[in-house]
């Protein structure tokens, strides 16, 4: 990702902390939480996820579970009242991933399940190693 273009996204999502809930309900998620980062279906190029969603109506912080492909990372996650931010805590294998958020909201429990996939660099789609050995012995007296 170009600097300039991370520039705009950090910008992006900082003013979506300063906007009222209201502004920030997004249909097309659906459900209490919008996901900022990473983008439901899309791909991230990093070792370690940046995980960010807003609340779309008010959400008790407290009874809210974060699951990254069946690994709770909630006491991971910084919580405010329009929102959450964490990191993955281990680097993440290249392929798909699953994000599991559960709570209680303003219409009592609700659970969400985003998907998204990953990769560590953007220049190999895959990277691997072929280690093949040959051993010539021979035997004296």
């Amino acid at each position: 990702m170009k600097r300039s273009t991370l520039s705009v996204l950090r910008t992006a999502v900082t003013l979506a902390w300063l906007l009222p809930i209201s502004a920030l309900a997004d249909d097309s998620q659906g459900g209490e939480i919008r996901l900022l980062a990473p983008i439901p279906g899309g791909e991230v190029i990093a070792k370690h996820v940046d995980i960010q969603g807003i609340f779309t109506v008010p959400v008790d912080p407290d009874s809210l579970v974060i699951l990254l492909d069946d690994n709770d990372i909630t006491a991971t996650a910084q919580f405010s009242d329009r929102g959450f931010h964490c990191q993955s805590p281990d680097i993440l294998p290249a392929g798909p991933h699953t994000l599991y958020i559960a709570g209680n909201g303003e219409n009592g429990y609700f659970e969400q399940q985003l998907t998204f996939s990953s990769r560590q660099y953007a220049s190999l789609d895959e990277a691997y190693s072929s280690n093949e050995w040959t051993l010539n012995l021979t035997a004296g007296n």
